[in-house]
């Protein structure tokens, strides 16, 4: 890898397509950053979320004995929502929330550097669940987060 202070647009980029590869585009939005000012389908699942907060975090530190080499580790925020429309059975929802997760999960585990763009990620143990119950029907939201790391 190139030396450069952050890795993080490449990351975002990287997870975005790999999240990509994994949906019906005629199913789901994928999108990086907030679903703001677009249609979207009932299924979205955005990279780069930011609610109430940043949509990634990252810091940058030096490593111990490698001179002038820097270890950044950044955390990508991001958002699995499902639209009920019709439905009035969030569990339902939440099944497929947890299906597109574990999706997301294993892609992650089978290309740990995101197709060389970081030197490791992972998704990470914590994520939270939403719900509202809208006009339209029932809403189910996870919020997890892909932390990358690499050496600059």
């Amino acid at each position: 890898m190139q030396e450069t202070t952050t890795r993080v647009p490449l990351a975002w980029r990287a997870l975005l397509a790999i999240i990509e590869s994994l949906f019906d585009t005629s199913e789901t939005t994928v999108l990086a950053g907030m679903p703001t000012g677009r249609t979207l389908l009932p299924e979205v699942v955005s990279i780069g979320f930011a609610a109430n907060g940043p949509a990634i975090d990252a810091t940058v530190d030096k490593m111990p004995g490698l001179g002038h080499r820097y270890l950044e580790d950044a955390t990508i925020h991001c958002a699995i929502s499902i639209a009920g429309g019709d439905q009035t059975d969030p569990l339902t929802l939440a099944d497929r929330v947890g299906v597109m997760h574990a999706a997301i999960t294993e892609a992650v585990k089978a290309d740990p550097t995101l197709g060389g763009a970081v030197d490791s990620a992972e998704v990470t143990g914590a994520y939270s669940w939403l719900t509202a119950q809208m006009s339209t029907g029932p809403v189910v939201d996870a919020l997890f987060s892909v932390r990358v790391k690499s050496a600059l």
